[in-house]
């Protein structure tokens, strides 16, 4: 594809170097190894290590002096494509969830006051019973609650075990109940929204 004046076209020199570049990447890919299991298990060991060597840092709650953590552990925020590890954590007031790198940007922990928990339901994660989904009630429909920083109208966390599971789901009605108590509100199946 030359002209007339000998010169190569600018598509010609752009299609062939497109062509050598993907040339270059099969030729990368074929040279680098194939994950072993041996691999895959030093991976996840690190990653594990990594996770529960996080710990929740208490400047990140609202009100430091009057909020008690009730319940901790490590989990991760799951959303489309992006598994997201850090710290859960729970207080008499507040849900927090702050992770190991702030895939999102913009704040150390990401919160919403209980109050404003529409419910809470059990999911699955990779197929193990370990997931779990706060949903926030609408702008509006929280009362006092504020807006909170989870970036959209629920969360999916997923934690390490069903049993961390089921403790976080305990620590959550309770403390959703002493909020209810202190509002004024004392209907279980309001608090939870029937779902347990």
């Amino acid at each position: 594809a030359r002209r007339a004046s000998g010169r190569s076209s600018a598509w010609s020199r752009a299609t062939g170097s497109c062509r050598a570049g993907d040339d270059a990447a099969r030729a990368a890919a074929a040279l680098r190894p194939a994950p072993t299991p041996e691999r895959r298990s030093a991976l996840e060991t690190l990653r594990v290590a990594r996770e529960d060597s996080a710990v929740f840092n208490r400047r990140n709650l609202t009100d430091p002096e009057t909020e008690s953590v009730c319940f901790q552990a490590p989990a991760a925020a799951i959303c489309p494509l992006v598994r997201e590890p850090g710290r859960l954590a729970l207080t008499d007031r507040r849900i927090y969830f702050q992770p190991i790198n702030d895939a999102t940007g913009g704040c150390a922990a990401r919160s919403h006051s209980l109050a404003g928990i529409g419910a809470v339901l059990r999911r699955r994660c990779a197929l193990r019973q370990t997931g779990l989904e706060v949903f926030f009630k609408a702008r509006g429909d929280a009362g006092d609650a504020d807006e909170g920083t989870f970036l959209g109208p629920s969360v999916l966390l997923e934690l390490r075990s069903e049993s961390e599971r089921e403790a976080c789901v305990q620590a959550m009605f309770g403390a959703l109940a002493a909020t209810a108590l202190r509002r004024g509100d004392g209907d279980d199946k309001a608090i939870t929204g029937g779902a347990v």
